[in-house]
């Protein structure tokens, strides 16, 4: 039996656990998230974890298009969770509310047959708070405001709990949770051991994030501009043609269309 702190908690964590794969999804301590479960093997899992002490171990699947995936095809690095609440749904499915608490590692998987069972050994956070952490704290926040201000996809309410986070650790899975990306990168976020390593990885992907985005963005502004011009000819071109169909008179017409002419761009 292990034991670790938690929010100010004392939690004792078995070494022996369920395992729930995750598909298209990594989920980081400090991070409460909803799960659909449906597949028999995690529908298992999670009925043997409520049986025993609610905890249950998260890895995401690598090949996210296999429905079964083996051992073999699980990430190592995972995270270990409390199940805060389970909902049967009419169709059979789980709809479960987890709690990621500590990140953990996958030493041997036990001989279970109906589901994965695992033992696992722990990787407590480290805190810092030195100046190098609060620089790189600091850096990562100022990118990812940019970043939200960039993408129209992330509401902008991510940023009031962003200013209550004063945790090294903690500010890098909060990032790392709502950056858009595939879960190969955000595997890898999780798998550094060193916060110092987390932070300096997000910044650099933030950075990246951040030019694509300002790129698409003048694509976007160049796109809205041509076409704005191309409907503006081609109403002045449409007024033309009109004009030549419905004045009768020569010299109104040359007049005219020498007028709409110089205005098209």
């Amino acid at each position: 039996m292990l034991k670790i702190s938690h929010d100010h908690e004392e939690i004792e964590i078995n070494n022996r656990l369920s395992v729930l794969p995750l598909k298209e999804v990594v989920v980081y301590p400090y991070m409460v998230f909803p799960l659909l479960v449906g597949r028999e093997p995690s529908l298992r899992a999670i009925q043997e974890a409520m049986m025993l002490n609610k905890l249950i171990f998260l890895t995401a699947q690598k090949d996210l298009s296999q429905e079964e995936p083996t051992k073999d095809e699980l990430y190592r690095f995972g995270v270990v969770a409390r199940i805060l609440q389970v909902l049967k749904l009419p169709n059979g499915l789980m709809k479960v509310l987890v709690e990621g608490l500590v990140r953990g590692k996958i030493l041997r998987f036990m001989p279970i047959t109906d589901h994965f069972e695992v033992k696992i050994e722990l990787f407590e956070d480290v805190e810092s708070d030195d100046l190098e952490s609060q620089a790189l704290m600091r850096k990562a926040m100022s990118l990812f405001k940019d970043y939200v201000s960039l993408n129209p996809n992330i509401p902008d309410e991510v940023l009031l709990t962003l200013e209550s986070i004063h945790s090294a650790p903690r500010l890098a899975y909060y990032l790392a949770a709502h950056i858009r990306r595939e879960v190969s990168v955000k595997q890898q976020i999780l798998e550094f051991i060193d916060p110092m390593d987390q932070l300096m990885f997000i910044i650099h992907l933030l950075q990246s994030e951040n030019q694509i985005l300002e790129i698409e963005q003048q694509i976007d502004e160049k796109v809205r501009d041509r076409i704005q011009r191309s409907q503006r000819n081609f109403y002045l071109q449409e007024q033309m043609r009109v004009i030549q169909e419905e004045l009768g008179e020569e010299s109104q017409v040359n007049g005219e269309i020498g007028r709409l002419k110089e205005r098209i761009l």
